[in-house]
């Protein structure tokens, strides 16, 4: 309770800080940045260090399969019925949504996403500069590779190599410590740079839509996903949720999966009780290939789009919607502005004119936060929930581990 006191007074505290110190804002904001670059510079080295790990553990290639197979599974499931849980919401929602006049043209848009470019991202030119970068999904590429060599070393050099990472995980996770302690003071100072920026005349004029988009974020948070928790995990969601407030917290107030993936694996592995070789692995992954809020998100969001410009869509454009937003929500995620490139894809394979994006800029600055949060939740629930399902079998590496289930 304390931590959720805390969060309470800072959210307070925020809007007393927009409402009669405006002055401090400037103050506030940089104290904000200077936290979230804390975070992000741990990403990278701890991200590549619990990857490395959980692949040059004692697992065999077989368990790995395993381990990988169930990820991987669930990771598509949750997606899939995340978009269709966004199309569902649109029709219910916004069926009288009237097709309406945008009245100005943005002079820059971000061209459509290749093909090229998504594949591409996942592979580096520089093996410096992609572990210098912020961009994730090469550096899971390298780690990967890098990690099933290691394993094809002998034993004297792989141990070597798995001290070294073992040491960097350490190292990062003293460090993330030090950082978290002022959460609560960034937490202050990142809310009141929202409310700072938030229109309300501009969120009024968008009510049935952010109605669509709450009732679609709440049925897969609080419905879908401890659904699947239950029938595939064997434990329930709404006594794992308050252990995973941290990284919820995070991802809420900083927007950014790969900001709250260190809370993540420490909250996963401490409090879920989750085995570290499938946190490790799982986490990561997640914070690049899973994105249920996103898939929730963009697929409402094109049908909404498509509906004010006045595009008839039928049953061959919203399964294209289904399939556009579930390969590339995905590999957008490592990939700047990857949601701006994903949308502007969407609207130009269904035929909405590419002006109106300018709607999207509008509504995502604010629906990115809770977006992100979902993401986490999504990634949390996958890797207790398979931790626990490879707990329950006889010929699983991971049999002799407790699990969480309530």
């Amino acid at each position: 309770m304390r931590s959720v006191g805390t969060t309470l007074f800072a959210c307070a505290l925020g809007v007393f800080f927009v409402l009669y110190c405006p002055s401090l804002l400037p103050l506030l904001k940089i104290f904000g940045i200077i936290y979230l670059r804390c975070l992000t510079a741990l990403v990278i080295p701890l991200t590549a260090a619990v990857i490395f790990l959980a692949i040059t553990s004692t697992l065999s290639a077989q368990h790995l399969a395993q381990l990988a197979k169930h990820i991987l599974f669930f990771y598509v499931a949750s997606s899939a019925l995340a978009c269709l849980t966004g199309i569902g919401a649109a029709h219910l929602v916004l069926t009288a949504t009237p097709a309406i006049s945008l009245g100005q043209t943005p002079t820059a848009l971000v061209p459509p996403l290749a093909l090229d470019t998504l594949v591409l991202s996942f592979f580096p030119d520089n093996l410096i500069g992609a572990f210098a970068g912020t961009n994730l999904l090469p550096v899971i590429t390298l780690t990967f590779a890098i990690a099933f060599a290691t394993r094809a070393l002998p034993d004297r050099q792989r141990e070597l190599a798995t001290l070294l990472a073992t040491t960097c995980r350490s190292i990062c996770e003293k460090v993330l410590s030090w950082v978290l302690f002022f959460t609560p003071a960034a937490l202050v100072c990142l809310l009141a740079t929202i409310l700072a920026k938030s229109d309300a005349t501009l969120l009024k004029n968008l009510a049935n839509f952010f109605a669509a988009v709450s009732l679609a974020a709440l049925v897969h948070a609080f419905l879908t996903l401890p659904l699947m928790a239950w029938l595939w995990g064997g434990f329930s969601a709404y006594r794992y949720g308050p252990l995973m407030a941290k990284p919820l917290l995070l991802a809420l107030t900083t927007a950014s999966s790969m900001a709250a993936l260190p809370a993540s694996i420490e909250a996963s592995e401490k409090k879920g009780q989750v085995d570290p070789r499938i946190s490790g692995f799982a986490l990561p992954l997640g914070a690049t290939l899973n994105m249920d809020g996103s898939a929730l998100y963009q697929a409402l969001v094109a049908i909404f789009l498509a509906k004010l410009a006045g595009v008839p869509l039928d049953l061959a454009k919203e399964i294209l919607i289904f399939l556009l937003v579930m390969l590339s929500s995905a590999g957008t995620a490592g990939i700047p502005s990857g949601g701006l490139i994903l949308m502007n894809t969407v609207l130009a394979t269904i035929g909405v004119p590419a002006e109106w994006i300018s709607i999207y800029l509008l509504v995502d600055r604010f629906w990115d936060y809770p977006v992100t949060a979902i993401n986490v939740w999504g990634d949390l629930i996958a890797v207790k929930a398979v931790h626990n399902r490879l707990a329950t079998r006889a010929n699983s590496a991971f049999s002799s581990d407790s699990t969480l289930s309530q």
